[in-house]
């Protein structure tokens, strides 16, 4: 019953990566279950897009408020 903002395939077919909000999930397909999903250390944190790799390996663009002066100022990582 989860919503995703955010969906792609592996090359196989056999997994998928999803995101909302400030959460991303791979799911194994087969097993219609999630394997993994991600916990974030600040609410504020939006999940940007999600993508299988060249090797198929899972990436997700997460922006994440910075720690440092002035506090307005966003980051975005690749996990």
């Amino acid at each position: 019953n989860d919503t995703a903002h955010h969906l792609a395939l592996s090359r196989d077919g056999r997994r998928a990566l999803s995101g909302y909000n400030d959460v991303v999930r791979l799911w194994d397909l087969d097993a219609g279950a999630d394997v993994l999903a991600s916990t974030t250390s600040t609410r504020f944190a939006k999940v940007l897009a999600v993508r299988f790799d060249a090797g198929d390996q899972p990436q997700a663009l997460i922006a994440a408020p910075s720690e440092g002066e002035g506090g307005a100022k966003g980051c975005a990582v690749t996990l």
